[in-house]
């Protein structure tokens, strides 16, 4: 269970290391999604199938439309045939079978992994349909549609959130640092536009790579304009200023001065816009400092404020919701068996006036 619980909170299953800070690479990258000949046809509409039923326990747990059309969008999910990816020894770099085969150098020193259904939609996250309570606290008091809207998945961890807003209407944006996203997500299909069925409106899936917020060319990329931004299990006082001793491959580069970090991610939004930093965490033993449980805010309300934000909310607890969707996402049921009293979460949410 302990290795279960490292998955879903470390930042470093998060692919946020990679790129931003060069000892981190190999961390950041973790075990293989799955094993080669592990991954066979019969993973292939397995994890939608999943999801689907998954989707069906949350509405008693859902509070606005936003989240309802959200979860809904499960059923616009397709199966997803196993990929092969080439890797590195160092894991800084990863390959598709189509750029091997235009690059026959990429070959040589690489191994494979395979990629079934469950790491393509799900990674090392946990359940995409998890964001559907991120959605519901950004769209607390708001009246506009969803369809039209864009939002950016901070860090993003893999492509099933995407793919669900983007199922809803949205223009969701994910960007990330992990060489093998950046690899897994590139073929024909995984990015662009997504129609809804028997609507004339359409979202879009569009998934970045690089390190951001500190490289400019990536920053362009990213743009502003986004009604909101998730930063989910990444954003921890226990990752960038931990209060205690820390393992140097626990800590997070951002790459920019507190002050300038903040100020980026205040210049992706729109006026009005709302960003959230949400952490769902493991009980902090009381005898040793683990980064991994510290879940508050990385930095102080007033250093939000001097940076232009309005603090809607600032480290508010949501264990007991938190526990409610783990129990309805079937955290508590084998093969995973977490013990849900052992979660814990809190969260921030800001606003650009």
């Amino acid at each position: 269970m302990q290795g279960f619980l490292q998955m879903i909170f470390s930042k470093r299953s998060a692919g946020i290391a990679s790129g931003l800070a060069l000892s981190l690479v190999a961390c950041q990258s973790g075990p293989p999604l799955s094993s080669p000949g592990v991954a066979g046809p019969e993973t292939i509409g397995a994890t939608v199938a999943k999801l689907t039923t998954e989707a069906a326990a949350l509405p008693p747990l859902l509070r606005t439309r936003w989240a309802v059309e959200y979860t809904a969008s499960v059923a616009q999910l397709v199966p997803i045939s196993p990929r092969r990816l080439y890797r590195s020894s160092d894991r800084r770099a990863y390959f598709t079978e189509a750029e091997v085969r235009n690059q026959q150098s990429a070959l040589a020193g690489t191994s494979v992994e395979t990629v079934d259904e469950a790491g393509y939609y799900v990674g090392s996250l946990g359940s995409p349909l998890f964001h559907a309570r991120l959605i519901d606290i950004v769209a607390d008091g708001q009246l506009a549609k969803l369809v039209g809207k864009r939002s950016l998945d901070l860090y993003a961890g893999a492509i099933g959130p995407l793919k669900l807003m983007a199922s809803a209407g949205l223009d969701a944006v994910g960007i990330s640092s992990s060489p093998k996203l950046r690899a897994l997500y590139s073929h024909v299909g995984d990015q662009g536009s997504v129609r809804l069925p028997g609507r004339e409106v359409s979202g879009r899936v569009t998934f970045l790579y690089g390190n951001f917020p500190a490289d400019p060319a990536v920053r362009a990329q990213v743009g502003s304009g986004y009604e909101f931004v998730l930063a989910k299990n990444v954003l921890k006082r226990g990752y960038i200023h931990p209060t205690s001793d820390v393992p140097p491959e626990s800590l997070i580069n951002l790459g920019l001065p507190d002050g300038d970090y903040l100020r980026s991610l205040l210049a992706t939004l729109r006026p009005g816009g709302r960003l959230l930093v949400y952490n769902v965490c493991p009980s902090p033993n009381p005898a040793v400092y683990d980064p991994d449980s510290d879940c508050r805010n990385p930095w102080t309300r007033a250093d939000w404020q001097a940076a232009g934000f309005i603090v809607r909310d600032f480290e508010r607890n949501d264990t007991e919701i938190a526990r409610q969707y783990a129990t309805a996402l079937g955290f508590d049921k084998p093969p995973l068996s977490v013990r849900i009293d052992e979660l814990y979460a809190v969260y921030s949410l800001f606003e650009r006036p």
